[in-house]
């Protein structure tokens, strides 16, 4: 968060700035000027001191962020290793997968070739034995 202005600057003696003390003189000598001067300087010193609070609050809230972007970092790598992994188990299933078909396509290829022999065997007893009867 910002701080409003008002935390940052305060009314002033002969400050011409709209919304300030803009008609009020300041004493030229003397007691009221000594009293004047040490109240703007502890304006001053007030002032500096909201400075510097408003900076430690800034780089709290940048360390802050730093610490979790960090954190989202780690997360991401995570993440990604998880990814990459699955993706290496999927692959392998998808081999194991596709080696056991092709086993199997080969198992039926080879029965379907014996079962192909099997039937000429038959076609050529078939015809054999009706040659015999003639």
């Amino acid at each position: 968060r910002i701080a409003p202005r008002s935390l940052f600057y305060e009314d002033l003696p002969g400050d011409a700035t709209p919304g300030r003390a803009s008609k009020a003189r300041l004493p030229s000598s003397g007691p009221e000027a000594a009293s004047q001067a040490s109240l703007s300087a502890r304006r001053a010193r007030a002032a500096e001191q909201r400075i510097e609070a408003a900076g430690r609050v800034a780089e709290e809230g940048v360390a802050h962020a730093e610490v979790e972007l960090e954190a989202a970092e780690r997360k991401m790598v995570a993440i990604r290793c998880r990814l990459a992994e699955e993706e290496r188990a999927a692959e392998a299933q998808v081999d194991g997968q596709r080696a056991e078909l092709e086993a199997r396509l080969g198992r039926m290829e080879s029965q379907a070739c014996l079962e192909r022999e099997e039937l000429r065997a038959a076609q050529a007893r078939k015809q054999r034995a009706c040659a015999e009867e003639v």
